[in-house]
């Protein structure tokens, strides 16, 4: 969960910060169009400090899907050379970042951790603004840019937020003045999706009290907010991997906010739990990961 401030409102939405992305593991220039193609090359020759761009596919990304967003990579005017990660690589780097904690690392397979691509854009593109435009393709988790790194407090609270995100593959975010009608229908058109099925749906007050659960230990921000401020959800697991249709049909409700695909570092960080970490371990494995990725970029 992350704590966000929208429009004077206020609303929780469940992330995972890209700094652990892979433990889930792991202006547009005037001659674009003359630009040579992008040019693949293999994953040492492009560090983590030449990446402008991190594309991290699902878990259970399929191969057509993986080729797909590879074609998308290599076709996009703004890329100057692109590295491809398998599973493998992802696996090979978290053993060598998580080197000092060897039970964290056997908590870890190759299979766990998705396939990504490191983009290296060309001069004066911005990363941002490609990162939205390249949009999310089916079997892309997320396009992650560089940002500050979290700090152990906000590890801890998305560790907190893990622990009870029912292990929903789809969240949909209401308005936060949306009606309980307008929270009605959109159940409706959830469960007329033949994929998903509803495992929970939030009202103002359920908001809150998770709310109050992922931030137990910051009682002041606690104070600064109602339920009324707090949107309501609705949660859904999928019988396969969620396309860009169901989304789209989704996002364009009346009185929805906004709907996520919470991401499978969820996943990796139940495990690590699982394997004797207590939340607040994890969390400062988590920056110190954080900060050394940081560093690198």
């Amino acid at each position: 969960m992350q704590f966000l401030g929208t429009s004077g409102s206020v609303r929780l939405r469940a992330v995972v910060p890209v700094s652990f992305a892979p433990l889930t593991l792991m202006q547009w220039p005037a001659t674009a169009n003359a630009a040579a193609p992008p040019r693949a090359v293999e994953v040492a020759p492009l560090t983590q400090a030449q990446t402008d761009a991190d594309v991290f596919m699902r878990v259970d990304a399929t191969q057509p899907q993986i080729a797909a967003v590879e074609q998308e990579v290599r076709s996009s005017a703004d890329v100057r050379r692109f590295a491809h990660l398998s599973k493998e690589d992802a696996y090979q780097e978290s053993q060598r970042l998580f080197r000092a904690k060897p039970d964290l690392v056997a908590s870890v397979t190759a299979a766990d951790l998705p396939e990504s691509f490191r983009v290296d854009l060309r001069e004066g593109a911005s990363p941002k603004r490609w990162s939205r435009r390249f949009g999310s393709p089916d079997g892309v988790d997320s396009v992650e840019t560089p940002s500050a790194s979290p700090s152990e407090e906000q590890l801890l609270s998305t560790i907190r937020a893990c622990q009870g995100d029912d292990g929903a593959d789809v969240e949909v975010f209401m308005q936060v003045d949306a009606t309980d009608a307008q929270l009605a229908a959109t159940q409706a058109a959830v469960r007329a999706e033949t994929t998903l099925t509803v495992v929970r749906v939030h009202d103002h007050d359920a908001a809150y009290q998770e709310f109050e659960r992922i931030f137990a230990d910051r009682p002041k921000l606690r104070d600064r907010v109602t339920p009324a401020q707090l949107p309501m959800s609705i949660r859904a697991t999928s019988d396969g991997p969620v396309t860009s249709d169901v989304l789209a049909r989704l996002r364009a409700l009346d009185g929805v906010d906004s709907v996520e695909t919470p991401s499978a570092s969820c996943q990796s960080i139940r495990r690590a739990l699982a394997s004797g970490y207590a939340p607040e371990q994890l969390a400062h494995v988590m920056e110190l990961y954080a900060k050394e990725r940081a560093s690198r970029r």
